[in-house]
């Protein structure tokens, strides 16, 4: 019984290593082709078509850091290229918005699926959420997935020199704050878990991000006014009105960070003309401070649409925010 255990325990042991790390290295190896020898087997070969999209290859709660002893996971999607194509990928990480609340990161795996057949890793990433800590918690923990990806991605496909982060609401607030804060000093928004490893990027995409969180309240038609208890409220600790709390408002918020002096990556902006969740305003609030600062931006209105609603997900908007990305790779696809 002991011996069936300690098989058991190692087989899971197997499994585990080679869920976190499923290629490693191994299929780059020259190998002989199979070759059948029972009389009856037929011969298809096929030929994939030029313009066909890769498979994605899913792996699911990849750790990677445990911040106060909270485990924290990526959903990884690695697109399935060719045996002739093995080339490190580029990698989008990916940060779901949730009001700052408790994610559904497996809820973005097949809109962001699409995404990855155009050639591109994408990590869904987890944070602690606003129940569990506050801000600049949310903010640390994106830093540290950029860096494992960056330090442990080359087993996953990724290109280290090639890392983008993409965000929608809430989300999209972090990726902002991690382009916008990338060259700054401050060590109270950044613990890094390896701090010989960069947590930039080459690029940043928010949709219909929170940009301005002293601002949200003034907007007529926001369903937030920043009580303790809003969203924004609750990022902050939960226990003052943002009108109370202004400064801390303003070091969560990315436009506040926006300097002419200070060097930023380049920006997508998106956002909907009818958004009943995040005010329009604040996305443009944003593109304005980046046009103010002189700073690499494109900026799309999406005229009727509303919080996270079709417009963004269509193939359309996938062209622009993939030719953005391709526009800012560091070196050759």
């Amino acid at each position: 019984m002991k011996r069936i255990l300690l098989t058991l325990m190692a087989l899971a042991a197997l499994t585990a290593a080679h869920a976190q790390n499923p290629f490693g290295g191994m299929m780059n190896r020259p190998i002989a082709e199979g070759k059948p020898t029972e009389q009856s087997a037929r011969i298809f070969r096929q030929e994939r078509a030029p313009d066909a999209a890769p498979g994605v290859m899913y792996l699911k709660d990849v750790k990677y850091t445990s911040p106060d002893g909270t485990d924290l996971y990526l959903q990884l999607l690695i697109p399935m290229t060719s045996m002739a194509d093995r080339a490190p990928k580029p990698c989008v990480v990916y940060i779901p918005g949730s009001a700052w609340f408790k994610q559904n990161t497996y809820g973005s795996v097949l809109r962001m699926a699409e995404f990855a057949k155009r050639g591109f890793v994408v990590a869904i990433a987890e944070y602690r959420h606003s129940g569990i800590a506050p801000f600049p918690a949310q903010l640390v923990d994106m830093k540290n997935a950029i860096r494992f990806l960056r330090r442990d991605g080359v087993r996953m496909g990724i290109d280290p020199d090639n890392i983008f982060v993409w965000g929608d609401s809430s989300g999209g607030h972090l990726s902002l704050l991690v382009g916008v804060t990338e060259n700054l000093e401050d060590a109270t928004l950044d613990k890094p878990d390896f701090p010989d490893v960069p947590c930039t990027v080459n690029a940043v995409v928010a949709y219909y991000p929170p940009t301005d969180l002293t601002a949200i309240k003034d907007v007529p038609d926001a369903i937030s006014k920043g009580e303790a208890t809003s969203p924004e409220g609750m990022l902050l600790g939960g226990k003052l009105a943002i009108a109370d709390n202004a400064e801390a408002a303003r070091r969560a918020s990315p436009d506040f960070y926006v300097k002419k002096e200070v060097s930023i990556p380049p920006i997508f902006l998106a956002a909907g003309t009818m958004d009943h969740v995040v005010p329009f305003a604040q996305t443009d609030l944003m593109a304005n401070v980046l046009a103010h600062a002189g700073k690499r931006f494109e900026y799309y209105v999406l005229p009727g649409a509303d919080h996270g609603s079709w417009e963004f997900w269509t193939p359309a908007m996938f062209d622009k925010v993939e030719a953005f990305l391709r526009a800012n790779l560091r070196k050759a696809q």
